[in-house]
């Protein structure tokens, strides 16, 4: 039973990193205009908040790239 959390927690964060570093690459300035040109300083900074918190982030990031970009 212990291995089965451990592989749960283990997909939800290999999940979270390829995500996160695909939102934080493309996906921010979808979300959020104010981030264009942002700093990689920035981008860091959010990057493990999205890794965290990766389901939520693809659910926005989704309906963004089906709204044609707007927030």
């Amino acid at each position: 039973m212990a291995e089965l959390v451990l592989l749960g927690i283990a997909l939800y964060t290999i999940s979270g990193v390829v995500i996160g570093a695909a939102f934080v690459c493309c996906g921010v300035e979808r979300i959020d205009p104010a981030a264009r040109g942002a700093p990689r300083t920035f981008r860091l900074l959010i990057f493990p908040g999205s890794v965290a918190l990766w389901p939520m982030l693809a659910l926005r990031w989704r309906r963004a790239r089906r709204a044609g970009g707007k927030p």
